[in-house]
């Protein structure tokens, strides 16, 4: 399958891969230049591979709070709600956002390779009250990342508009009058903006964002530089972080689970887990070595295997590899602290550091 951007990707000369289904951009030329543009300045990723699914209805709520570890009802309309969602036994099926339209109506923006298992999933637990579309409408996202963000979305939406805060969104026209629905979210720890309107619509504002937004340093960015961008804000991927073998918790997604409300799939599973003593701990590490880190790959203390990578890489940022590694219950260690990451063919020596490995000054 194609976004409705795939002519502009071709366009800039992007490399193409195959993602979730998708021909997908994995780098314009460079990912570090593209991660590192996003750090210092702005950068624009297609991420319409992204699935939206509607839940409406009078028993919309309900149903959501069901089905998420986030309870959705409390949520007033423009604001948005990160959650994961689990099955009965406690294994995740997905994390997700869900946006609140109105009341009795909300979209959740689901993961591109689980976009099936989890209309199937929330298919099977929905109820007569909540209605649940398999709605692969045409729509695109766009998400403009960087510093100069806010800066650049002016000059395409007009400097006057009211743009919204933190995890809110809000809704307006471009300057062709296509509906635009614009949200401070993103996936790699900057300020940003993840813009929604009619995929026919898509390659007009990219043209425009990316021809205003050359002189605050924008540039096009892939799927590469995301997934860089995201591991060193520690922002968890589905089949790394969390999957249907790592639990929430071990995660630390704690903090988006209310274990005093009843009722939400999932619940008593990871009540046991966590009372079992079974969490994981979680560590950041740098290399100290040449080499990089790579999932899967055992972390060692001297002789003691400890845990293992969940996603590890190349930081732009640092100029060196970098982990997020998952620790056997009860392990904790301080920053500096010399261990070894044992991938199939070498040893590669790493010390504990902060996580995550880069957060921006001002937050919003």
């Amino acid at each position: 399958m194609r976004t409705s951007l795939y002519e502009e990707h071709v366009r800039l000369g992007a490399r193409l891969v195959d993602y979730a289904g998708f021909q997908m951009p994995l780098d314009y030329g460079s990912s570090i230049a593209e991660h590192r543009s996003v750090r210092s300045a702005a950068g624009l990723f297609d991420v319409s591979h992204m699935g939206i699914l509607p839940a409406e209805g009078p028993g919309a709520g309900d149903f959501l709070a069901r089905v998420l570890t986030n309870d959705p009802r409390p949520l007033a309309a423009g604001r948005v709600l990160y959650s994961p969602m689990l099955d009965e036994d406690g294994s995740v099926i997905d994390d997700l956002l869900v946006y609140c339209l109105g009341p009795g109506r909300y979209r959740l923006v689901v993961n591109a390779g689980n976009r099936q298992a989890d209309y199937e999933h929330l298919h099977a637990h929905a109820t007569p009250s909540a209605g649940l579309a398999a709605d692969f409408a045409p729509l695109a996202i766009l998400a403009l990342q960087g510093p100069a963000s806010e800066a650049i979305l002016r000059l395409v939406l007009g400097g006057e508009i009211a743009l919204p805060g933190s995890y809110r969104f809000t809704e307006t026209c471009d300057s062709a009058g296509n509906e635009l629905l614009v949200s401070r979210t993103g996936y790699t720890g900057e300020d940003g903006f993840e813009l929604y309107l009619p995929a026919a619509a898509a390659p007009v504002l990219w043209q425009r964002l990316l021809a205003l937004g050359e002189s605050h340093g924008l540039v096009a960015a892939g799927l590469a530089a995301r997934d860089s961008l995201r591991l060193e804000a520690a922002l968890p991927l589905y089949g790394h972080e969390i999957s249907r073998e790592r639990s929430v918790l071990d995660a630390g997604l704690g903090r988006f689970i209310n274990f005093d409300r009843e009722g939400f799939l999932g619940r008593e599973a990871l009540l046991e887990w966590r009372a079992s003593g079974r969490v994981r701990g979680r560590l950041a590490l740098i290399a100290t070595g040449r080499g990089l880190p790579r999932a899967d790959d055992r972390v060692l203390d001297g002789e003691r295997e400890i845990g293992y990578v969940t996603s590890g890489g190349y930081s732009p940022t640092l100029n060196c590899g970098i982990a997020l590694v998952s620790t056997d219950p009860g392990i904790s260690y301080e920053e500096g602290r010399e261990l070894v990451v044992q991938g199939a063919r070498r040893a590669l020596p790493a010390r504990v550091c902060q996580r995550p490995h880069y957060r921006r000054l001002r937050v919003r």
